[in-house]
């Protein structure tokens, strides 16, 4: 498969998640508790956190080499699961000293019982991460729409039948279960159980699974601090509502910039001594993320406390405000997503590693900084922060493939113009027509001015961008050849 295949089946799968994820909001809210979801929250702190000890880096290195020896493989499998039991252990040994420090003793049973989805998960991250170096990506959407339906359902029974928090324990649970079950069924591959032991071919890739690995906790911890600074220094509240902001920001970047990012390592990979197509995948992959980041998050620059106030309530307001900020970090995050991939593909993590240092320290001395100012303050310097991370990110990620930040800033002009033309026109539109009642309406202005802001920027897009149009006529192209 090409990175068009990789992403249209990558987008299948995280579009129906995000589908699910919606629906569990829908429907499971219902049912549990907002307490439920609060232990479940501190829950997935630590599991996530586990995930990161978990791995290692090493399923990454099984995409990114191009020569792969089956005793590398059969290693890094031991490893997984010795590394997931040592994870499951800690959390099993340390779930007491956590709910005391929460005051729950309810925490105990469900971290417990969570914690399992590490030593089952263990078993199929290899046979995932083999797929993936295939680009098998209609496997993985298939085993993970599967994975989604099953587990929802589980939640949804378990949740009317009033078990609580733990119809969300059980839906992680049935996910690694049968997530586990059809990726083994779905690859296999020589296991040595002789060889279990045999863990020195690990070698081979642990210079380039431990700077990756380095990069991920350093990135973790500096990604997690603005939250522990706003809840020490500023207050609960304070955390609330940034908290929220940074959720809704995140949700569309996320889900957009995963696609490409899972897509992009295994094709990026094998072309990895060829600068120049790495060069023409990231550029590409930088157009159509922008094509659909960018004029979201700049509608939301100025319609921000609008759409929050409609959508949420008058209480929240003050995420809005945030919100407006936030939205342009969003722009240049979305663009700084591509770099883990092409810095994996071209084996340079001990770059990405150094980098990812450097972002913290600026990261972490916004946040010292803003933390002396309210909410919205530290929002803003948060931004400035973001825009010196992206803009170092996004300059040496081009340096390594022979390419220029020129090339990326000329990928994404366009992009930018006809957002930012299409927000002054409805911006100015808007006033005109907040003199009739019907349109003094919050949701009829908001659902108004977002439709008639796409379509003024598809109508650009379509008409002006030379980009949109190579890649428009090379699909359809390539669906005639099919």
């Amino acid at each position: 498969m090409n990175l068009l295949e990789n992403v249209k089946w990558a987008s299948v799968s995280q579009i129906f998640k995000v589908i699910v994820q919606i629906a569990n909001l829908v429907i499971l809210t219902r049912f549990i508790k907002p307490d439920d979801y609060g232990l479940m929250a501190i829950s997935m702190v630590f599991i996530n956190f586990g995930l990161l000890l978990k791995d290692q880096g090493l399923s990454k290195a099984i995409i990114q080499k191009l020569e792969l020896k089956a005793e590398v493989v059969n290693a890094i499998f031991w490893c997984g699961i010795y590394t997931s039991i040592l994870v499951y252990l800690i959390i099993f040994l340390s779930a007491d000293f956590i709910a005391g420090f929460y005051e729950s003793e309810e925490l105990t049973h469900i971290l417990r019982m969570i914690a399992l989805i590490f030593p089952i998960g263990a078993f199929s991250s290899v046979h995932v991460a083999l797929l993936e170096r295939e680009s098998k990506f209609k496997i993985i959407a298939f085993v993970e729409l599967t994975c989604s339906i099953v587990s929802f359902i589980v939640a949804i029974i378990l949740a009317y039948l009033g078990y609580g928090v733990y119809a969300l324990v059980f839906q992680a649970i049935s996910y690694s279960v049968m997530n586990t079950f059809l990726l083994i069924f779905s690859k296999r591959f020589s296991i040595s159980i002789s060889g279990s032991l045999k863990l020195a071919p690990i070698k081979e890739v642990l210079s380039f699974s431990v700077n990756l690995f380095l990069f991920n906790i350093i990135n973790f911890f500096s990604r997690n601090l603005d939250n522990i600074l706003i809840g020490r220094f500023l207050g609960v509240i304070s955390l609330g509502t940034y908290n929220l902001a940074y959720r809704i920001m995140q949700f569309p970047l996320q889900s957009i910039t995963f696609v490409f990012s899972r897509a992009l390592l295994p094709v990026a990979s094998k072309a990895q001594n060829d600068n120049k197509n790495i060069e023409r995948m990231y550029l590409n992959s930088v157009f159509s993320i922008a094509f659909l980041v960018f004029p979201l998050m700049i509608f939301l620059t100025n319609f921000g406390v609008e759409t929050v106030t409609v959508f949420i309530g008058e209480e929240w307001k003050v995420t809005g405000e945030i919100l407006e900020w936030l939205a342009i970090c969003s722009c240049f995050q979305c663009i700084n997503s591509l770099s883990g991939s092409i810095f994996m593909a071209k084996d340079k993590t001990k770059f990405l590693l150094r980098l990812g240092s450097a972002g913290a320290c600026i990261h972490i001395t916004g946040f010292i900084i803003g933390v002396n100012f309210d909410i919205v303050s530290f929002s803003k310097i948060y931004v400035v922060t973001t825009v010196i991370n992206s803009i170092l990110v996004i300059y040496f990620t081009t340096l390594i493939i022979d390419s220029s930040i020129f090339k990326v800033f000329s990928r994404v002009k366009g992009i930018l113009a006809y957002s930012l033309v299409s927000l002054i026109i409805v911006v100015n539109l808007s006033r005109f027509l907040d003199e009739y009642a019907i349109f003094q309406n919050g949701i009829v202005n908001i659902l108004l001015n977002s439709f008639i802001y796409a379509c003024l920027y598809l109508s650009m897009i379509a008409v002006l961008s030379s980009h949109a149009k190579l890649a428009i006529n090379n699909l359809i192209h390539r669906n005639s050849n099919s």
